[in-house]
């Protein structure tokens, strides 16, 4: 099997094509450590043969598996004990994750399962590192104690018809945050039916849509668009009974490239859609899109802003300018502001109390009261300067 450095990771591309645990190897380190009762990452300390030291040394070379199309089924014990692996990338023809298959990886962080996955074997993530994890639908079993010791886990999504089996969760922050456990995670066993039911049911309150949209597999763009555009842009940032927002969902949800400023993007240009963005020329397009940060070839060219009602040529700026010079009594009104100025004033005015608006409906309001006031003041510009 091949090993490469990928994102500056020792990389394993493990095709199944051998059986990388060796149980006799194996057993000497474990047996040793218990006997020893020593901390099991120092293994180099135990007293070993060199075979077991060098086989145990490879097991601790590799920093990430990506396991390559073809494999269908991730045999039990086969990354159990790899201490440095962080991240698995599972292609999508794996149906089954053995049982302890990465039992105590410690520092695996980040897995992104099969599309197809089905079976997830007892133990399997038993003791890593993990802070979320998201199963498809058609992932209908999980073994005891899968994901259990995983202390920083929190984030969750899993379908309505998966099994459980005991303890999946347990000894995780989740749990631990629960009606159910106390602060290390732990709960009664008679609670298992309650504690799944709960765990599936997280994001069940409609306060918490855009919750489930976020967390959701393989989450609709659309869908996000038109629930941010019904409670606002700071409904990102509201938290449900866990503490967790949409915005650390999306982040977190290894099924969508989508992210949260895709969608503020296309709200804004929702909400801006009678004002022309092709007023300005092509300097200035890029100019606003730099000062306000939405660095985004998007929003020129794809926007709908473009209304006829306020499209202008050049000749009719510059016989606007001069009408309205005339109309106050001669005075040089743009002798200091052109009237690309106060376009460029009034646009940043009307995304500014397009933005205030958004996070008031989302109950940010300090927020909120800021983009108004930067609302107020560029549409001050334009009034009392223009007039």
């Amino acid at each position: 099997m091949r090993v490469a450095d990928v994102d500056g990771l020792v990389t394993l591309f493990y095709n199944g094509s051998k059986e990388l645990i060796n149980w006799e190897l194996h057993s000497e380190c474990i047996r040793l450590y218990l006997h020893c009762r020593r901390d099991i990452k120092n293994w180099e300390e135990l007293n070993l043969s060199n075979e077991v030291k060098e086989y145990w040394r490879e097991r601790q070379s590799w920093q990430q598996i990506i396991v390559v199309e073809g494999v269908t089924v991730i045999p039990e014990d086969t990354f159990s004990h790899c201490f440095n692996i962080q991240k698995v990338i599972f292609a999508n023809t794996v149906v089954r994750i053995e049982r302890w298959a990465f039992c105590r990886c410690y520092s695996l962080v980040y897995i992104k399962v099969s599309i197809i996955l089905e079976f997830i074997g007892d133990a399997a993530f038993h003791v890593c590192n993990l802070s979320s994890v998201f199963l498809p639908p058609r992932c209908v079993e999980v073994g005891e104690l899968a994901f259990a010791g995983n202390a920083n886990l929190k984030i969750v999504n899993i379908s309505q018809d998966v099994e459980l089996q005991e303890g999946v969760f347990a000894e995780t922050e989740l749990i631990a945050d629960s009606p159910f456990g106390d602060e290390e995670g732990y709960y009664d066993d008679a609670d298992e039916e309650a504690v799944q039911e709960w765990i599936k049911n997280i994001n069940s309150d409609e306060r918490f849509s855009l919750h489930r949209a976020c967390s959701s597999y393989q989450p609709d763009k659309e869908v996000l668009l038109t629930i941010a555009l019904q409670q606002g842009i700071g409904a990102f940032r509201v938290e449900n009974q866990m503490g967790i927002t949409p915005s650390q969902y999306l982040k977190a949800n290894p099924f969508t490239d989508i992210s949260e400023k895709d969608i503020i993007e296309k709200y804004i240009m929702k909400m801006m859609g009678h004002i022309s963005f092709d007023l300005f020329s092509q300097s200035e397009q890029q100019t606003i899109i730099g000062t306000t940060h939405l660095n985004s070839p998007s929003i020129i060219g794809t926007t709908h802003l473009n209304s006829p009602s306020i499209r202008m040529t050049d000749e009719d700026s510059k016989n606007t300018a001069t009408s309205l010079t005339e109309d106050n009594g001669g005075r040089e009104a743009f002798s200091v502001f052109s009237f690309e100025d106060f376009l460029e004033a009034f646009f940043f005015g009307a995304v500014f109390a397009v933005l205030g608006n958004a996070f008031f409906l989302g109950k940010a309001f300090v927020v909120g009261a800021v983009f108004f006031l930067g609302a107020v003041f560029f549409l001050g510009v334009v009034f009392f300067v223009g007039y």
